[in-house]
């Protein structure tokens, strides 16, 4: 008996190895560095979500296989509850998933960077800030610290083609790739480009649900501690 377990084991562990490989190809292997470095691990300073206890992209997806028996498949049905659950309307729940990817539900703990509008205090300040040039200005309320972030305990892998991203590249070692992972809801938050708030820098909870809704989701950003 025990000998069956073992080798049970082994064969749960060879089969994730081998379809997190079919996921992971070596060419972009910098960009799933990058995800790491974004997405696992408690963030300091940056704006996003986090995953807790699970320490890089790989070690998710060998614990997505162990919760569903394969990493086939598109979860993406059982997501939709979940955000027809929170309270997202059926046009905002289409809108926040894209037809040529899959999506994978994973049962982990989280923070996300991001919070519903109608959950925020009445006098909170919502900043306006364009984070780059030549993109739609952010929504975003500061926060002392990460662990301000509202906690979740799931989160979604989300599976694209991999595909050349230039005609001379060589032919792509997998058909399929991670695109990125993260807790919570595949949504995006809140642009704050509205004609009425040209010049400002700031807006209330009030004025962004008067224009966008209560269901829109705001960027959190943790204060830069200024240094002397």
């Amino acid at each position: 008996m025990v000998e069956g377990l073992k080798r049970n084991k082994k064969i749960h562990k060879e089969r994730a190895a081998a379809q997190t490989a079919k996921l992971l190809p070596y060419e972009h292997l910098d960009y799933f560095k990058k995800i790491n470095s974004q997405h696992f691990g408690e963030q300091k300073e940056a704006v996003g979500s986090f995953f807790v206890k699970v320490p890089d992209l790989e070690s998710l997806l060998t614990l997505a296989y162990t919760q569903r028996g394969t990493l086939k498949g598109d979860d993406r049905g059982k997501i939709k509850k979940l955000m027809k659950k929170a309270g997202l309307s059926q046009e905002e729940i289409e809108k926040a998933f894209l037809p040529e990817c899959r999506y994978l539900l994973v049962k982990t703990e989280g923070r996300i960077g991001m919070i519903r509008v109608d959950q925020l205090d009445p006098n909170t300040e919502i900043k306006i800030k364009r984070l780059k040039e030549g993109v739609p200005a952010s929504l975003i309320v500061e926060v002392e610290s990460s662990k301000d972030f509202p906690f979740v305990n799931y989160g979604v892998i989300i599976i694209g083609p991999n595909e050349k991203e230039k005609p001379e590249d060589p032919e792509p070692s997998t058909k399929e790739m991670v695109w990125t992972a993260h807790p919570g809801f595949p949504i995006k938050p809140a642009k704050g480009d509205i004609k009425e708030w040209e010049g400002r820098d700031s807006v209330s909870v009030k004025e962004v649900i008067e224009k966008l809704g209560k269901n829109v989701y705001i960027k959190l950003e943790v204060k830069r501690k200024e240094t002397s």
